[in-house]
């Protein structure tokens, strides 16, 4: 009790304990940025967190390629069949070594093309199309729009060549 102060209270308290569930932790608003992501465009909103994604078991089982996908694996009757039909370095040098008599000719085959190669007729210009053609007609009647213009002011520009006015000196004689 508490006589310091006068008051006298002693309450009286049952404590029950209740099992609660617990919340968790209460989930704060994503963070998010604005940036300018494209040019000409408002800013768009960006979260920066990571988000954790569920991913299905039956998906994680199929991601990886069967190991003969990237290894080959062959028998010992295949291998064997490999090593009878490959050629190396040897093989080709013997072969080159050796004379094959034929009955064939060789012929040079830039006399046998020639008679094929025929020169091809020259190709049509294509016409202009509507708009480029009437522009042209339009450049040339402004062109001698122009020149006649350029001649006309020419002409008034051009200074007559007159007489100079006034007394003419005399050349004194003694």
């Amino acid at each position: 009790m508490d006589t310091d102060n006068g008051y006298s209270f002693v309450p009286e308290f049952e404590f029950e304990l209740v099992d609660v569930e617990d919340p968790g932790v209460a989930e704060e608003s994503p963070v998010r940025e604005f940036f300018p992501l494209f040019s000409g465009s408002d800013q768009v909103a960006v979260s920066l967190e990571d988000r954790q994604v569920d991913v299905d078991d039956r998906l994680v089982e199929n991601v990886a390629r069967p190991e003969s996908y990237y290894f080959a694996r062959y028998t010992a009757a295949e291998q064997q069949a490999f090593q009878q039909a490959a050629v190396d370095g040897r093989d080709v040098l013997q072969q080159s070594q050796k004379l094959v008599p034929s009955n064939y000719k060789v012929i040079s085959i830039s006399a046998v093309d020639e008679p094929v190669r025929v020169p091809l007729p020259p190709q049509q210009k294509a016409r202009r199309g509507r708009k480029q053609r009437l522009a042209k007609i339009e450049a040339k009647k402004r062109k001698k729009q122009w020149t006649a213009r350029v001649a006309q002011l020419a002409k008034l520009t051009r200074v007559k060549k007159t007489r100079r006015g006034g007394r003419k000196s005399k050349a004194k004689s003694s």
